[in-house]
Parts: C-alpha cells; sequence; structure tokens
C-alpha cells in the first residue's frame, strides 16, 4: 500500500515539473539563439558574395562598353567617347589591322591576329609591333581596377565583332566563394562592336569578289591571287598610321 502511494506521488511529482513553464523561455532562446544568429551571418555572405560579382560585372561590361563606342577611332577619349578634332585612324586601317582579310577570305589568310590583353595592365603606352586593336583596347583595359585579374579580348567573325572581358576577384570573396566549389568570383561580359562603314565595305567587297571569282574551275586561282594582292596591301596599311576617314 505505501508503495502505491509512493508511486502515485513519483508520478504525480513528474506531471508537474514536466507541467512547469519556468525557465522554457531560456531553454528555447538558447536553443533558437545559433540558428539565428549562423542564419543571419549567412545571408550577410551571401549578400557579400552577390554584391561583388554585380560590381565585378559592372567593371567588365562597363570596359568593353566603352572599347566597343570608341572603337571607330582609337583617339577617342576613353571616358567620355570625344574625339579630338583632325585626328582619325588610318582610312583602310579595317583592311591591314581589323583582319579584314581573315573575315573574307579565311581559309586562305590563315590564323587570325591574337589580340588579347592581360589584365590588369602594367602599362598601357604603346608598343612597337602592336596591332591597331590591340592599342584601341588598351586605354579602357588600363581603367580596370588593379585587383581584378582576367582578360580583354577582341574577336572577330566574318558578320559580327565583339570585345569580350573576363575578370576575376578573390580580394573580399576569397573564403566565401569556396563554400560554392570555386575559388574566386569569375564573372565575361562581351560588347559587340557596331560599326556601319566596316559592315558596308566588307559587304561591298564580298560581292565584288564574289562576281570576279565566280563558280568555275579557275575561282580558286582567282582566290589565291587576290588574297596575295591584298595580303600585300595589307603589309602596307597596316603600319599606316593617321590619316582621315
Amino acid at each position: 500500500m505505501n508503495k502505491r502511494i509512493k508511486y502515485s506521488s513519483d508520478r504525480a511529482a513528474a506531471r508537474r515539473i514536466w507541467r512547469d513553464e519556468r525557465g522554457s523561455a531560456v531553454l528555447e532562446s538558447s536553443a533558437v539563439l545559433p540558428l539565428l544568429i549562423i542564419s543571419i551571418l549567412l545571408l550577410m555572405l551571401m549578400s557579400l558574395l552577390v554584391y561583388e560579382r554585380v560590381v565585378l560585372y559592372y567593371s567588365a561590361s562597363a570596359a568593353g562598353e566603352r572599347v566597343a563606342f570608341r572603337w571607330d577611332n582609337s583617339s577617342r577619349d576613353p571616358i567620355s567617347g570625344i574625339a579630338p578634332a583632325g585626328r582619325y585612324d588610318a582610312l583602310y586601317w579595317r583592311l591591314g589591322d581589323d583582319d579584314m582579310l581573315d573575315g573574307v577570305f579565311g581559309p586562305f589568310t590563315g590564323k587570325q591576329s591574337d589580340n588579347r590583353l592581360a589584365l590588369p595592365l602594367s602599362q598601357t603606352d604603346v608598343s612597337p609591333g602592336e596591332s591597331l586593336p590591340v592599342r584601341k583596347m588598351k586605354p579602357s583595359a588600363g581603367r580596370v581596377a588593379v585587383s581584378y585579374n582576367g582578360d580583354m579580348e577582341y574577336q572577330r567573325t566574318p558578320m559580327l565583332r565583339r570585345v569580350v572581358v573576363r575578370l576575376s576577384s578573390s580580394v573580399v570573396m576569397g573564403q566565401i566563394a569556396r563554400l560554392s566549389g570555386r575559388s574566386n568570383s569569375r564573372v565575361k561580359a562581351s560588347s559587340v562592336i557596331i560599326d556601319p562603314v566596316e559592315f558596308i565595305r566588307n559587304v561591298d567587297l564580298a560581292r565584288y569578289y564574289a562576281v570576279k571569282f565566280g563558280s568555275g574551275r579557275t575561282a580558286a586561282d582567282k582566290r589565291a591571287k587576290a588574297t596575295a594582292i591584298l595580303s600585300e596591301r595589307k603589309a602596307v596599311t597596316g603600319a599606316t598610321e593617321g590619316g582621315t576617314s
């Protein structure tokens, strides 16, 4: 009998302890607060990662747009785009320095020139032997922040010309980016070059030689002869600077 009474009193005491809500706020806070703090920190870190990628992409896009805008005249200011009066690129610079022969006579002129700049630039001065596309890219490429690594490349096809900028950064987000499986932030931006003068001249050139070459057995010989002539002219006009367009 006494055992039964003791058992009943123990159950009642345990039931009272279980139903007692004193200290529950402290217990719940100690369980939830760390999770809340970790969630806030993760959101802040992800926000920083997104912010850096946005700034990085803006820098790449702005650099490419500046180059594309001033492509028709390398004397244009890299920021305002204003060209000094009386200063232009050579009249036939597209033939000599823009790899136009590779676009029209690609199978006959070989590989295109390597028009690429490593970023950040160590110096923006013009070096001997540099192609005009490289000189066109240098002023804008020199304004890319030194904390960014990457390259700027001019890509040319028969119908499309564009400036591609690739940038990466690990200054701020080195450890955070590794959480997503990457050692740094990388972005790629491309800007299409709109040059109506070049387009019209290329179309006229292609139409002219399409009629001249014809489709007979002598077409290949005519194309080879035209390529040789234009290659010689490219060697002469490619080194020409100044003039009017």
